[in-house]
């Protein structure tokens, strides 16, 4: 009985020290996130997987060996986009690879007021019924289209005002916290929306992956599917060229860049948005 008693007390001890060491460890860079920050949206687009035989393309279609009934074989696209609003229009904003994976049917899942979630179709919340009408970046990996905010319920608690979209070409401040808010691997987009946040670190100046690529800034750590159109929000200690506060959205999750042991989220300038809304 009493070697038991010594052994919780330890393992008590322990944990309050790992507590205490945890707490102490990150208590000079303590931080608050903003809980008003604007929900982004799940998008998911369901396709039929095919196999390419020759010159040819197939559906692949499965049999139920017991109905005797032919299904479609389905896999899930997933991403995640936000809402914006600029001079009385409403625009949704993603990664370009996510908006080319979309059509009319597309669902996007959404927060109404009491967190419950709200799926719709794309063709839904667009004024054009019959096309998608994307506006993408020539060089950079995020997409804008046009939405009828008619159509959205709780669409001002969605949106994001554009005078938080930092519009700055100012380098990136080394080490800065950020985060990502999003939905990778749909999780946080089921009956009740909980969009996930993921903390990282700033690792890097402008960059270009490729020499007729746009901008981009890495994290410190790799992304998740789903991911890819998530807002990366400052969180007020973040410093844009080193000299000011910035507590906005400052890119999209655009890819990892990665070996074999280990990966960096690359990260799309939130002033590329600017330049696609001035096409609209």
């Amino acid at each position: 009985m009493k070697h038991t008693f010594y052994k919780k007390t330890i393992i008590i001890l322990l944990i309050c020290n790992l507590y205490n060491f945890v707490h102490s460890q990150n208590g000079s860079k303590s931080f608050t996130i903003n809980t008003t920050v604007p929900k982004p949206v799940h998008i998911v687009e369901t396709k039929v997987k095919t196999e390419k035989l020759g010159n040819n393309t197939f559906e692949i279609w499965l049999k139920n060996t017991k109905t005797k009934s032919l299904e479609p074989y389905e896999y899930s696209i997933t991403g995640t986009g936000f809402f914006i609003n600029k001079d009385s229009y409403t625009y949704l904003v993603t990664a370009k690879h996510v908006a080319d994976s979309t059509s009319l049917n597309t669902k996007i899942v959404y927060s109404l007021e009491d967190n419950r979630a709200k799926t719709i179709l794309l063709k839904d919340i667009v004024f054009n019924k019959s096309k998608l009408n994307w506006i993408s970046h020539s060089v950079a990996d995020i997409s804008v289209l046009r939405i009828n905010a008619q159509s959205i319920e709780n669409l001002k608690q969605l949106s994001t005002p554009f005078n938080l979209i930092e519009h700055s070409r100012d380098q990136p401040f080394r080490e800065s916290e950020v985060y990502a808010i999003g939905y990778p691997l749909g999780l946080g987009a089921s009956n009740i929306i909980s969009p996930i946040t993921k903390i990282s670190k700033i690792s890097s100046l402008y960059l270009r992956l490729k020499p007729d690529s746009g901008e981009i800034f890495l994290l410190d750590d790799p992304s998740i599917g789903g991911f890819s159109g998530s807002p990366i929000w400052g969180i007020g200690a973040v410093t844009w060229g080193g000299t000011k506060p910035v507590n906005k959205i400052i890119g999209i999750v655009s890819a990892t860049v990665h070996d074999n042991l280990y990966g960096m989220a690359v990260v799309v300038p939130s002033f590329y948005i600017n330049e696609i809304l001035d096409k609209f």
